[in-house]
Order: C-alpha cells, then structure tokens, then sequence
C-alpha cells in the first residue's frame, strides 16, 4: 500500500477511535494466521502485548476484547490487567465482550453479545452474560450439518453481496427463508 493510502487510512481510523491492527502487532499484540478482525472490533490499544489470538480466529463485528479494567482504579489506585489467550479456530460472535484475564481455547463459538468473564475450555459453545457453555462443538456441528439436509443452502457466488448476488435471487432467498434460517458458502 502507498503511502498516500497508509496515511489516510491511518487518518480515518484515528477520526473513528479506532487503531490499526498493524500498529497494534507492532506494540505486541499475538497473531496467528488467517485472523479476522471487523473493521469495527476493539481490541484493547492500551495492553495489545497482553492479548493473544490464535490461527483461523474470527474477531466479528462490534467486539471488544480488554486486557485492562478501570473499575478499581477510585478503590485502590491501580487497573486490574490481564492477559486474554483466545485459541485456534474461535469464532467470537458480534457485541461479545472478552474482559482481562480469560483464556478461549481452541474451536469455540462464542455467542453474539456475551460477556466473557472466566475462561471457556476447548471445543465449546458459550454464550450468555456472563458466558456459559451450552453445548459441545460437536453436537453444534451436527446440529447445523442436519439442518443443511432441510434447510435452503446457497454457494458464494451469485447468493452473497461479494459474489454478486441479483436481485431475482434475493427475493428467492426472501421467500425461502421466511420460515427459518438457511446457509450461504
């Protein structure tokens, strides 16, 4: 990316609160490979070297994740901080809130909107607030395979806005999803 794109950027991302991911990872944020981070997510720009999110991970829309907490500050002077480890192959639904000191382990779905205050051990659905494990990724799994026999399932392309979807499709879709949800690829 040219400069000119970098400061702008930069810029625009400074006019909405936001920080860089990149200048996050230079100050020690941990990143795996092939993480999604929303544009919109919040990750922590005051302890990013406390935070850690492994490979495959998806950060979603309106996250934030915290390794410091200031309500303690008026009591004894001093930010509770800690580290957040968030494993390979997590999913963090949007509006979830991922507070110091938890660990996510590997292949977790976290449900939108919850709050994570303790750790959530491998291969689990939470959700909730504050979260709580509600099933195993593996009955999550077979559960929505099931649904695919039932349900309308649509590929990427020409059924996604990114794979050009018409408008003849999205009222099929419209229709077909009437009674319930269904799967794009």
């Amino acid at each position: 990316m040219n400069f000119l794109k970098r400061l702008v950027r930069h810029i625009v991302y400074r006019c909405l609160g936001r920080v860089e991911i990149e200048l996050l990872v230079k100050r020690g944020l941990k990143l795996g490979k092939n993480v999604f981070i929303d544009n919109d997510a919040l990750i922590d720009p005051s302890y990013p070297w406390l935070i850690s999110i492994g490979d495959d991970s998806f950060i979603t829309t309106k996250c934030v994740i915290l390794a410091h907490d200031a309500s303690t500050w008026h009591y004894t002077g001093y930010y509770k901080v800690g580290r957040v480890c968030i494993g390979k192959r997590t999913f963090i639904g949007a509006g979830s809130v991922v507070l110091p000191g938890v660990t996510i382990g590997d292949n977790v779905v976290i449900g939108a909107g919850s709050v994570v205050t303790r750790d959530i051990p491998d291969n689990v659905v939470a959700a909730g607030n504050p979260a709580a494990v509600i099933s195993s990724i593996q009955d999550f799994a077979e559960r929505h395979k099931k649904n695919l026999q039932s349900r309308p399932h649509y590929p990427k392309a020409g059924w996604t806005l990114n794979g050009g979807i018409t408008e003849k499709n999205k009222q099929v879709m419209l229709r077909a999803l009437e009674d319930g949800i269904g799967y794009t690829g």
